[in-house]
């Protein structure tokens, strides 16, 4: 049954951020993948695709060459040699190799590459269940690792924000006077003026987001009893409790057969 739900469920929409990959081997990968891409003719898009790829030459052949796992909808696809099990949606089951994002394939989860947003995303099945309060299978969790690629994002420039604007004050000045009627009138002798200046705050720019490969991974928690779904990152929870999706609800299946994940709710 586990099996079965491995192929028949997708992942959730990817939410956070992401972090940064080393180039120290990317120079001569992009090296070598120059003359990959004169002899085997590789499409201009699949060349920018890799560039910022671990392994560049590992990056073309996924998705420029044969048809990588979870593109070609075939029943089994094959990546260096090794063959792997997929559902007719290109779901799969991950086996030594590297992911059309250049990074290795986590080897045993499931996993699916959505090509129109450039993104693999993995899961590890069968989820856990997680004791809490008493209560031995009411919520299950399930792994997720994302690949994805970065855009670059340029910086921006500081700059002052008025808080309160100039402001101008004038008062009344008197010189001498005159008593009339037993009540002492002074005269006017002008005005006296001050002027406050505007106070500015100081809004801090941005730095610029280098563009490339990341990964990101985080923790689905299913409240089986509610209906509800929610994601930790780093063992914190991230967002509210919203519904569960319509598929959701088949990770509860068996729950009470899952092995058990320490984890704070």
């Amino acid at each position: 049954m586990l099996q079965i739900m491995s192929f028949g469920l997708l992942a959730v929409t990817p939410l956070l951020a992401g972090v940064a990959l080393s180039s120290s081997s990317n120079e001569t990968s992009v090296l070598v993948a120059q003359s990959v891409l004169v002899a085997q003719s590789v499409n201009q898009e699949v060349h920018n695709r890799c560039l910022e790829a671990k392994d560049y030459a590992g990056c073309v052949q996924s998705n420029g060459g044969q048809s990588p796992a979870g593109m070609g909808g075939s029943d089994e696809s094959q990546d260096l040699g090794l063959k792997e099990s997929c559902s007719n949606d290109n779901v799969c089951v991950a086996k030594s190799g590297i992911d059309q994002l250049g990074f290795p394939k986590v080897v045993g989860w499931t996993y699916k590459y959505w090509p129109s947003s450039n993104v693999v995303q993995y899961w590890k099945m069968p989820p856990m269940r997680v004791p809490h309060k008493g209560q031995p299978d009411r919520y299950v969790a399930l792994n997720y690792i994302e690949h994805y690629y970065q855009q670059p994002v340029a910086a921006t420039a500081g700059y002052y924000v008025e808080t309160s604007p100039k402001k101008k004050t004038c008062l009344p000045t008197f010189g001498g006077g005159t008593w009339v009627n037993g009540q002492w009138k002074p005269n006017s002798a002008g005005k006296t003026c001050t002027t406050t200046e505007a106070t500015k705050s100081w809004v801090p720019g941005t730095p610029a987001v280098k563009g490339g490969p990341r990964s990101r991974s985080w923790v689905q928690v299913f409240d089986c009893k509610d209906k509800t779904k929610a994601q930790y990152v780093n063992g914190r929870l991230r967002g509210n409790w919203p519904s569960m999706n319509g598929g959701n609800s088949d990770f509860c299946l068996g729950r009470s057969e899952f092995k058990a994940l320490d984890m704070k709710l």
